[in-house]
């Protein structure tokens, strides 16, 4: 049996990313024949979740998948509620402020050994 010929996995990328950015993020990603890992969700500034995705991959790549996320991660402005001590009186609607929502953090790690079973 004969196996095929393993990428060469050098470089290990953490992306953390808008929750609703993620999926899109994800499908580019995928498209463009990467294999990742998500991570559950979790809270994230201004009551938005973010998740995380982890890939190995071939450094030579490094340029490609930094352009998808670019290209699907952009920041945005939004009305957001407020949060913090202000009670406003019951019944009113909680007060908005604009901020910036979106985007994706993205660490890269090189890797000295890599193994799949």
């Amino acid at each position: 049996m004969s196996q095929q010929p393993r990428s060469n996995i050098d470089r290990m990328v953490l992306i953390v990313a808008a929750a609703e950015q993620s999926g899109q993020l994800t499908t580019e990603l995928l498209k463009a024949g990467f294999s990742l890992t998500v991570i559950s969700p979790r809270e994230g500034f201004l009551g938005f979740g973010a998740t995380c995705l982890l890939l190995g991959i071939d450094s030579q790549r490094m340029q490609e998948l930094l352009e998808i996320v670019q290209k699907t991660c952009g920041k945005r402005r939004q009305f957001v509620p407020a949060q913090g001590h202000l009670v406003l009186p019951e019944g009113l609607p909680p007060m908005m402020i604009e901020a910036e929502v979106g985007s994706a953090y993205v660490f890269s790690m090189e890797v000295e050994h890599f193994e799949q079973f």
